[in-house]
């Protein structure tokens, strides 16, 4: 159960959201606001500096007796205010907001900060270029091309675009192509749930964005199977999750393989221990040695070291079986136990069991 002074907090909280200033309570925060620049001046070093904010958001709450989340509404209302007022004034208007002259000396950072924001936006020409460059490079786009997974091509590539559009960093060119991939892919499902059937001509909808057939190269890229998908007459790579899981899967049935011969070894009768047989037997051993080294080969690195372990795995389980006192079992666990529709009988010769089998 909350505790009563959490309840009278929270009941609080929402009264104090419910609350509106008054004119004359929003002409004194405002004129103290001046005082915390660390909540507004975006150019100033505390504007980042959490701790100082929240101590300002504090001490203004308790003076002007509001919560801080309704503080920080207030102050987002009227900066965007503020904003809109100097759109006016450079146009020639003159602002009649009435609190237009109190809040004077955000004037300069709101500036400041529209300005920095035009900079940033970028041209018709820059984005034009930017949509021709990645039409003449497929590989920046593309998934389906092995090209498109080599980060020196990639970092090639956006080398010759920073040069191309100067000012524009490796940064700012991606945001700018994943915006423009978005929209474009925004308007072209609005379009296509638009035509249904049965729609009339007024219900459909025809994008007016002026980028949309610029971009029309990128259009299915995303929705194209790779494995089965062709450019320029040629086989597409296919993707790198795709080739991943084909690994794995080969690497399983290399595995089974592996099994499937340690099996056969296993469930071969014992040798007889007539020196007339040792040739036979020996014989039987390379052979099977000869066929795990041809499997063996197949693996590299970490898959190689998994295979041996296991292998040594199931040969040291083996022979605790063999040193066992007679119709007693070892308790070693099998460390990696195999497929059920895999597992070996118990040997008719003898008391060897196979551990896999309990």
């Amino acid at each position: 159960m909350a505790d009563r002074g959490e309840e009278i907090e929270v009941v609080n909280e929402v009264e104090f959201l419910d609350q509106k200033l008054s004119e004359a309570q929003k002409f004194d925060l405002y004129r103290d606001l001046q005082g915390y620049r660390c909540l507004w001046e975006t150019s100033n070093v505390d504007y980042k500096n959490r701790e100082l904010k929240e101590k300002a958001l504090e001490d203004l709450s308790q003076k002007f007796n509001l919560t801080q989340s309704f503080l920080k509404r207030q102050l987002h209302t009227l900066r965007t205010a503020l904003v809109r007022e100097l759109k006016k004034e450079n146009e020639g208007q003159q602002s009649k907001w009435k609190f237009y002259d109190t809040l004077k000396y955000m004037k300069e950072d709101v500036q400041r900060s529209l300005k920095a924001k035009e900079e940033s936006e970028w041209t018709e020409g820059e984005t034009e270029q930017l949509i021709e460059y990645y039409k003449q490079n497929e590989q920046l786009w593309n998934h389906h091309l092995a090209s498109y997974r080599d980060r020196q091509v990639r970092e090639l590539n956006y080398k010759k675009l920073c040069e191309l559009l100067p000012g524009r960093s490796h940064d700012d060119i991606k945001k700018q192509w994943n915006i423009l991939k978005t929209i474009f892919n925004r308007e072209v499902k609005k379009e296509e749930e638009s035509k249904v059937s049965g729609a009339g001509t007024d219900a459909v909808y025809t994008s007016q964005w002026k980028y949309l057939k610029a971009l029309m190269f990128i259009k299915g890229n995303d929705d194209v199977d790779p494995a089965v998908s062709t450019l320029d007459g040629k086989e597409n790579e296919r993707p790198a999750k795709k080739m991943k899981a084909d690994r794995a899967r080969e690497f399983e049935e290399v595995k089974l393989e592996l099994y499937k011969e340690a099996i056969k070894c296993l469930q071969s009768p014992l040798p007889l221990s007539d020196p007339a047989n040792t040739e036979n037997r020996d014989d039987s051993i390379s052979l099977f040695v000869k066929s795990l080294e041809s499997t063996l080969r197949r693996f590299s690195g970490r898959h190689l070291a998994i295979a041996k372990k296991r292998i040594n795995d199931v040969i040291f389980e083996v022979e605790m079986e063999c040193y066992a006192p007679q119709g007693l079992s070892t308790s070693v666990p099998a460390s990696s136990p195999l497929p059920s529709d895999l597992v070996a009988p118990a040997f008719s010769s003898g008391n060897l069991n196979w551990p896999y089998m309990h």
